[in-house]
């Protein structure tokens, strides 16, 4: 999910017809809006779901993600996830992994417009949502790095020359 930006009723339905790994692509029949889609996978994700299939315990199901009773229900994924965030000490949610995948791509340069498309958003307003998050996250950046040159100014002048830490929007 956070490496291709899936809602989780996606995440569900996903049928093994629709994976092509040597492409490295979902194809996502009718989505939130009713529409379809293809999702580009990291090779990452393709070797991840390659291992998936040879070791499902239902390979004939037609679903890639599968429980003891059919495809895995939105409970089942949001606690599996829950439960490995809690391993890390970190709040995993899928749309906190599908908020993180938007928020990364429009840092990696991806257009405003292209992820719209991707992210399968009939409204620009929707996909703004994470601009915003990363005009705030830029902001905090700015102001942080404004500080530290302020001190680092302060420490020159003081004579006792330190170097900040490193800044980042994570932290």
């Amino acid at each position: 999910m956070w490496h291709c930006g899936m809602r989780i009723s996606e995440v569900q339905e996903l049928r093994v017809q629709d994976v092509d790994l040597p492409g490295r692509k979902l194809f996502i029949a009718q989505s939130k809006e009713n529409k379809d889609r293809m999702i580009y996978i990291s090779e990452a994700t393709a070797g991840a779901l390659a291992e998936h299939f040879a070791k499902r315990r239902q390979p004939n199901s037609p679903y890639v993600f599968t429980g003891r009773h059919g495809p895995l229900d939105f409970r089942s994924i949001h606690d599996r996830l829950g439960r490995y965030g809690d391993l890390c000490d970190v709040h995993v949610s899928p749309h906190r992994l599908r908020h993180t995948f938007a928020s990364q791509m429009l840092a990696a340069g991806m257009s405003i417009v292209s992820l719209q498309r991707y992210m399968g958003h009939d409204n620009l307003n929707t996909t703004m949502i994470y601009a915003e998050f990363q005009i705030l996250c830029c902001r905090r950046i700015i102001t942080e790095g404004q500080r530290h040159l302020t001190l680092l100014r302060q420490n020159w002048r003081d004579g006792s020359w330190t170097y900040p830490q490193r800044m980042s929007c994570a932290s």
